[in-house]
């Protein structure tokens, strides 16, 4: 969809998620807790119990670590049956195990752990900038989108399923962009600060015996599968990282946009900010980045004045630059299938796939849960953000 149609488009009713904002029903910057635990309440205990190169021997510190520049985020590991499939369903469910550490204040990342259609479990991580206000709508709004787009997969054939469940979550992915932009251009008048919020988001629909990842940002997502011989979990990237640094992402940009000046912002020789103001090249919201400066000016001139960053560039400014559509991967899950990791980059700044998976199968082989990988992972980053550890298997 180009720009200028983008802006134009029909203005759907805003409905409950409007009100709740307008009324305070949803605070938006309100800080969630540090864990939210599914099904085991004694989380400090396990980070003592699987011992493995990053991790600590005891509870974190978290204040302190925060004092060397922790950048641990969010992270959610959803773990399920050998088979997967219908009848471990309900065992599917019970085997997602999420932690985050908050170092932003508010923590603008979100976890999002549903079953908002039967037979599917939804999980993803939300890595919010700029503020709350997309993640939240996010969190709020992507299961009942789910429900939505996928309402009618029980009567989808097994050899349509990739063609329908990609189709699907690329429109799923726009429709919550859109919903975000609905939502925000009734409300910033009142918060200019939400017109520069956006998120990243990763997320995983699994459905029977198949696993659909969506990407779009650079949160995410990893398998543990065991290896051929049985005796390790390898790490297999279930996703890319959609960040100006990424070569692809650059490549992309500069074919988009050749001949612009100040297209991306360089930080000692590397590729850091797309026009200087964002590193992600994908993400829900960040409509400063999508929408054609013209258009605005001519219909919303108050609302360019609310984006000072706007001044750096508004006499070469071409978007749309980035995009909310997702990458997607399609599988069946294997035998040899173990685990989903989806994580922020609050993680992976700090572990590296294998590091990770190495952490959650040992935790998990000692017969802990979910919550308990999640919490040792989180552990890990910290220890190593405080230059406890050197972040690879």
């Amino acid at each position: 969809m180009n720009a200028s149609s983008f802006f134009v488009k029909s203005r759907r009713a805003l409905g409950t998620v409007s009100s709740l904002y307008r009324t305070g029903s949803i605070r938006i910057g309100t800080r969630g807790p540090a864990v939210a635990a599914l099904n085991y309440p004694h989380n400090a205990k396990y980070f003592g119990t699987a011992t493995n190169l990053l991790l600590p021997k005891e509870p974190v510190n978290y204040k302190h670590a925060v004092s060397y520049g922790a950048l641990a985020a969010s992270a959610l590991f959803a773990v399920y049956g050998l088979t997967g499939g219908q009848k471990n369903f309900d065992n599917l469910k019970r085997g997602v195990g999420y932690d985050h550490y908050p170092s932003n204040n508010p923590c603008e990342d979100r976890i999002i752990v549903e079953n908002p259609v039967p037979n599917i479990l939804l999980t993803g991580v939300a890595d919010g900038h700029g503020g709350t206000f997309v993640s939240d709508i996010v969190k709020m709004e992507f299961g009942k989108l789910v429900k939505k787009f996928f309402s009618n997969i029980d009567y989808i054939d097994k050899y349509s399923l990739e063609s329908y469940m990609t189709q699907r979550v690329i429109q799923l992915y726009q429709a919550l962009d859109d919903v975000v932009y609905d939502l925000m251009m009734s409300l910033w008048e009142s918060d200019s600060s939400i017109l520069t919020t956006g998120a990243c988001l990763v997320s995983t629909i699994i459905y029977h015996d198949f696993c659909l990842v969506a990407n779009a940002g650079d949160c995410r997502a990893v398998l543990g599968r065991l290896s051929p011989r049985g005796n390790k979990v390898e790490a297999v990237a279930l996703t890319h990282d959609h960040n100006i640094r990424e070569p692809a992402e650059f490549q992309k940009l500069k074919k988009a946009h050749p001949e612009e000046r100040n297209l991306v912002t360089f930080i000692n020789d590397e590729p850091r900010y797309v026009k200087g103001i964002l590193q992600p090249t994908r993400c829900i919201g960040d409509f400063v980045l999508k929408v054609d400066l013209a258009l605005l000016v001519h219909q919303r001139k108050e609302f360019i004045e609310a984006i000072p960053q706007l001044d750096r560039f508004a006499r070469d400014f071409h978007p749309p630059y980035i995009t909310a559509t997702p990458e997607v991967t399609f599988f069946e899950i294997a035998q040899h299938d173990q685990f989903i990791v989806l994580a922020s980059d609050g993680v992976w700044d700090e572990l590296d796939n294998q590091a990770v998976v190495d952490i959650v199968a040992e935790v998990l082989r000692r017969g802990n849960s979910a919550e308990a990988a999640a919490n040792t992972v989180i552990a890990a980053c910290l220890k190593h953000a405080a230059g406890g550890g050197d972040g690879e298997a």
